[in-house]
């Protein structure tokens, strides 16, 4: 299958004309459509600038591109889904993780870290930009991925084109992607292993929210101005 930015694009298209609002601060995109749903992606700690015309004829080999494709499917698709169809809680309240013997995570999540630490919980990570420890070597995760069973992948691998590759190197596992930059949509459960996607609904018109991703802060700050909500495969 192809990167799911450019199966959601091949599927449903684009208006760009519903985007009232766009920002891009040092790590985060953000954009606001006109029915106040607002949609970010992460931009792993480089600023683009990107006019909303792109998206009439995006080129998918340019990221800061797919970075906007990204942030719009997110605020197309996380807020305007049901709330029935949503659960409310973030992975390590949803998912019993004591069950895996090789749990893997595939971006850096330092909260997330702790919670597996404090529980006793096993854990491997890598990253592409954090090279400190817990994070290890790159050249062991190809292998350290096909022994998982549990795999923990942040979203940002859709539109830096490493996410397909990654879960195909998976074998019997169980797949959880994560991360506000998520587009939670059941299209994603078509990719191999995919059991839920963890990520973020904002409020509709919350304009703070684009002015502290302009600002240049991150996760940390815009956050708590979001619900975390996720989708399992059924």
């Amino acid at each position: 299958m192809k990167e799911p930015v450019e199966f959601l694009y091949d599927k449903y298209g684009v208006n760009y004309k519903l985007i009232e609002n766009l920002v891009c601060g040092q790590r985060h995109f953000g954009l606001m459509l006109k029915n106040g749903s607002i949609g970010v992606c992460s931009t792993l700690k480089q600023s683009y600038t990107v006019k909303p015309e792109i998206l009439a004829k995006p080129d998918f080999s340019n990221i800061s591109h797919r970075i906007l494709l990204n942030a719009y499917f997110n605020a197309i698709i996380n807020g305007n889904n049901i709330d029935e169809q949503y659960f409310y809680g973030d992975i390590f309240q949803a998912i019993d993780f004591k069950k895996y013997s090789n749990i893997v995570m595939i971006g850096l999540f330092r909260p997330l870290v702790k919670k597996f630490n404090d529980a006793g919980i096993p854990v491997s990570v890598f990253d592409k930009i954090e090279k400190e420890p817990p994070v290890l070597p790159d050249d062991l995760q190809i292998n350290f991925v096909k022994k998982s069973d549990a795999l923990i992948i942040t979203a940002t691998t859709f539109f830096n084109c490493t996410f397909t590759e990654i879960i195909e190197n998976t074998d019997k596992c169980d797949v959880f992607i994560l991360g506000p930059s998520a587009i939670i949509s059941n299209d994603i459960f078509n990719y191999k292993n995919v059991k839920a996607i963890f990520g973020s609904v904002f409020r509709p018109f919350d304009k703070d929210v684009l002015q502290i991703i302009k600002a240049g802060y991150g996760t940390k700050t815009f956050a708590p101005r979001a619900n975390k909500v996720y989708i399992l495969n059924q």
